[in-house]
């Protein structure tokens, strides 16, 4: 919700008002730097399963933000902003393309071109017209038809965070000489090439999570697990900022729920569910320099994902210390070591750990326009005090309570 009408101001309560006032300032800020765009995808008949009156051909229109990258900030002429490398970010099964607005911002100001997309179901993209319908095999394509007419001919710096490095390796896994032409770097945030351990079943039954919260109130005390996995801790700005890209009322029962079509939820709880999915061959073939980071509590990566990701010579891991699953990479330190990696991989160690930085020395090096994008409330919706660290977080779920 970015602009409020003065309507619907006054239909709110107080809480609420604060909330999407605070917040709507943010997503005004962010707009700054963005614009939006959109393709189309056909799905073939052959290509869908499901009931035969379905398989039809079906056309969705997918959309995405393009933050180009911000010439007088870093030397850049505009006539060489094609020539550019450009990063295509992947999100989450639960998040948007407005979810990494503060990733997106400080690779933008680095030089780089970035772009996000909106998957099936989520943000401004459409629907998909069956749950069967949303499934890897699906969502690798949608990304090789993006690659192959929005970034024609430009150089790619994939990044996948979680479930998008799923759908990044489900490429792969389909034409690995079509991927390793493409892709020149590769970055995945807190996902190895399967789930394992307690994760390979946990997973399939949180795409299936389906909550819902009386107000508005409840949905941000119900986010604040959610985001105190993704660092330690998270700012008032962030946590405020995806919580309003994630909230929606249901229209059927008036409760706050997920943003998002969820049929998506089910169809991935169901091919999650049939089969047990590795791409750990896939994995080994892969030959663009790839960046593997990590939250230190993650609850996704083990021990053993990590060590088996770094027996290939093409593999250096970043330790997201204080974090668990997944990494925000809201820090614009975390975006620095990216951009640096990104520039010179062999400039890196192969095994990595940022020290903890504050957020407000950080902040120095961004102009003015930038720090809007982390302007703190006068209310405390995230108050520190009343959130769980990553540490407790995953603790707690070892112990079943959450």
């Amino acid at each position: 919700m970015i602009h409020l009408s003065k309507s619907f101001e006054d239909s709110l309560g107080e809480y609420e008002r604060n909330f999407y006032q605070y917040t709507s300032r943010i997503d005004t800020s962010f707009e700054n730097f963005f614009s939006r765009s959109s393709f189309s995808h056909t799905i073939s008949a052959k290509d869908r399963t499901g009931p035969n009156d379905l398989c039809k051909d079906s056309t969705v229109e997918i959309s995405y933000i393009h933050w180009p990258a911000r010439a007088q900030l870093n030397d850049i002429r505009a006539a060489e902003q094609t020539k550019k490398p450009v990063f295509l970010l992947l999100p989450g099964i639960f998040s948007n393309a407005r979810h990494v607005d503060f990733t997106s911002l400080n690779l933008s100001r680095q030089g780089f071109d970035v772009l996000v997309i909106d998957w099936p179901g989520h943000g401004e993209s459409g629907n998909l017209p069956s749950f069967y319908d949303y499934n890897f095999k699906n969502h690798a394509a949608i990304v090789r038809n993006m690659l192959d007419t929005v970034l024609r001919g430009r150089e790619i710096t994939l990044y996948g965070s979680s479930f998008g490095a799923m759908i990044a390796y489900e490429m792969a896994n389909q034409d690995i000489e079509y991927f390793n032409d493409r892709i020149k770097k590769f970055i995945t945030i807190d996902q190895g090439p399967v789930n394992e351990g307690d994760s390979a079943l946990r997973r399939p039954w949180r795409a299936h999570e389906t909550r819902s919260f009386k107000d508005l109130s409840g949905f941000v005390k119900g986010m604040h697990t959610f985001c105190g996995t993704h660092g330690n801790p998270p700012p008032e700005c962030y946590c405020a900022h995806i919580t309003n890209q994630s909230v929606m009322r249901d229209p059927r029962t008036g409760e706050m729920v997920w943003k998002l079509d969820h049929n998506l939820l089910n169809g991935f709880h169901r091919e999650l569910t049939a089969t047990p999915m590795s791409y750990w061959n896939t994995a080994k073939q892969i030959t663009a320099p790839w960046l593997f980071v990590w939250g230190e509590h993650s609850d996704t990566v083990n021990e053993g994902t990590l060590n088996r990701i770094q027996l290939n010579d093409n593999v250096s891991s970043l330790k997201i210390p204080n974090t668990g699953h997944v990494p925000g990479m809201w820090h614009p330190t975390q975006i620095d070591f990216v951009s640096q990696w990104q520039r010179d991989p062999g400039s890196k160690a192969k095994s990595s750990s940022l020290p903890d930085q504050s957020l407000a020395e950080a902040m120095l090096s961004l102009t003015i326009g930038e720090r809007a994008c982390y302007i703190e409330s006068g209310e405390e919706f995230f108050p520190h005090s009343l959130m769980k660290s990553a540490e407790q977080i995953a603790y707690a779920k070892k112990l079943g309570l959450l």
